[in-house]
């Protein structure tokens, strides 16, 4: 387990020495010329708001207390071994992480961590882990962890990695300025240098989707604030110095919102967008140089294989309004997409799915069959391509009452969105997320989870609100606004990556629990353990 903790202290700390004279800040430690940046901002004010987001409303249902009980249960177990993690993260202030480019082969991590009040348990937590006393550099308890070294300066914990070569770092200065938090009102900001961040992705062999328009764009800037509806997040994403005079000037048509009122009453959530395809073959030209290549071929020949298209002459086929969006449905909701495209593309699309999903030709010019467990209907009208799962087909997509826009959430959801947004999606959140966790219980209640964990969709839906997207585009860049339960995208990918973590450990917790039980009592006799999950 101490093998396992270390390099967990160590992600998230960072640094070396500090001016005398002023109170040490995490962003000092940061490594000069990072490539990616992380902090957290005020974490006594961020706990505080959670009390105010649905998550804490969530936590206090059934399957909430349990998650709970698991984190709490680790927690204790770290505790029994003299690592009691609970006074130490109750006394976190703020933190910094960052990682520069590799150099000779030995990249250069760094951060720091911030508390209040008493230090002597993380420096005690150090000791164990460690296996031994810290040492003193230039006078401050310095600990050999995680590859790197580790140093504090009072309150202040901080890590950096060893040089290239090996050796320890040399814990003298700060390394940068103290720098003050772009958006200070915000839980967690970061920053990533896309091209560089992307050349270091792909020194490391890890797939370098960064590097898809990357010239586009120098630098991507993120925040997360904790909220009432759950989290907002902001993106700022500026044009590339070498390429802003060309795309300055370039007008994106905003996104046709009337899509979005035409929706019927049982509409989850929608996302709209309308796509300039003269404008987009410009922005390709400028984002295909930085490409993976390789990678785009082996795209390009499985897409032959289906008798379709190059991936980029597909991209440049779409133009005009793109629509997609879900509604109620027993037992799956049903989803619609309406792409704006050009016919011959359409032609090509349409053909490849009546061969490859086995689609019947209506003779009206709709393609209809069984997909899976859905009914699929395909059609061209009106220079779109329409795909649906609703039982009322391509005929009931045409025929739609308005509704969805009268909603109380949708109301709250269209008065987030930004004049002039390019893409736009809102959502009715509650009753999306209960949707989709109501499908996933379907099949939790055929392994036969205890009923009190099955009110997932009703907490979902009485804890969620609204959710909103705004993408805008500016002369300067990009921007995007999200909100909602679970955020934008950095929100909703952490979270669901996390909530999918959990529960492969929590399966395979229950599987060695299985396999360690004794065998079922007979037929009249109680369990033992009548609180057992499964």
């Amino acid at each position: 387990r101490h093998a396992l903790l270390t390099p967990l202290l160590a992600a998230g700390l960072a640094g070396p020495l500090a001016a005398a004279d002023a109170p040490l800040e995490p962003s000092q430690f940061l490594p000069p010329a990072a490539v990616a940046t992380l902090r957290l901002n005020n974490l006594p004010r961020s706990q505080t708001r959670f009390a105010g987001t649905p998550f804490a409303k969530l936590l206090a249902s059934g399957w909430g207390k349990l998650l709970s009980s698991h984190v709490e249960s680790g927690l204790q177990d770290l505790a029994k071994q003299g690592n009691d993690v609970g006074p130490i993260l109750r006394s976190l202030t703020a933190a910094t992480v960052g990682i520069a480019l590799p150099a000779k082969d030995q990249q250069d991590f760094a951060g720091a961590l911030l508390l209040t009040g008493d230090a002597a348990p993380l420096k005690a937590m150090l000791t164990k882990v460690v296996g031994a006393e810290p040492t003193l550099a230039a006078g401050n308890p310095t600990w050999v962890v995680g590859g790197g070294q580790l140093t504090a300066f009072g309150q202040l914990f901080a890590y950096a990695s060893a040089p290239a070569g090996g050796g320890l770092v040399k814990a003298v200065v700060p390394r940068s300025p103290a720098t003050p938090a772009v958006h200070p009102e915000a839980c967690l900001e970061g920053v990533i240098d896309v091209k560089a961040f992307a050349e270091f992705l792909r020194s490391t062999g890890t797939p370098n989707s960064l590097s898809v328009g990357s010239g586009m764009i120098d630098r991507l800037a993120f925040s997360l604030a904790l909220d009432p509806i759950g989290i907002r997040e902001h993106w700022d994403m500026p044009f590339a110095a070498a390429h802003a005079a060309v795309l300055a000037p370039l007008v994106a048509p905003p996104a046709n919102l009337d899509l979005l009122r035409s929706l019927p009453a049982t509409t989850l959530f929608a996302l709209t967008v309308h796509v300039d395809a003269k404008q987009s073959a410009q922005e390709l030209e400028i984002a295909k140089a930085d490409i993976d290549d390789a990678q785009l071929g082996k795209i390009d020949a499985v897409l032959a294989q289906v008798g379709l298209p190059p991936y980029l002459e597909l991209v440049k086929a779409i133009d005009g309004d793109v629509l997609v969006f879900c509604e109620e449905g027993v037992p799956f909701p049903t989803g619609t997409l309406a792409l704006g495209i050009a016919a011959e593309t359409a032609t090509k699309l349409l053909a490849t799915l009546k061969e490859k999903a086995n689609l019947q030709d209506m003779g009206d010019g709709t393609f209809s069959g069984l997909v899976g467990v859905v009914q699929l209907q395909a059609a061209y009208q009106k220079g779109q391509l329409i795909l649906t799962t609703n039982p009322s087909g391509i005929a009931g997509f045409a025929a739609r009452q308005a509704g969805f826009a009268d909603q109380p959430e949708i109301k709250s959801a269209f008065a987030e969105l930004k004049p002039g947004a390019v893409g736009v999606g809102v959502s009715r959140t509650g009753a999306t997320y209960a949707a989709f966790a109501q499908l996933a219980l379907t099949f939790a209640a055929m392994a036969g989870v205890d009923p009190k964990y099955m009110t997932m969709p009703q907490d979902l839906r009485a804890a969620g609100r609204y959710g909103f997207l705004s993408y805008q585009r500016t002369p300067k860049g990009y921007t995007l606004d999200a909100g909602g339960l679970l955020g934008g995208v950095v929100g909703m990918y952490s979270m669901l990556g996390g909530s999918a973590a959990g529960m492969y450990f929590y399966t395979m917790e229950q599987l060695n629990g299985m396999r360690a039980a004794p065998a079922q009592p007979p037929p009249g006799k109680p369990a033992k353990d009548p609180e057992q999950v499964f």
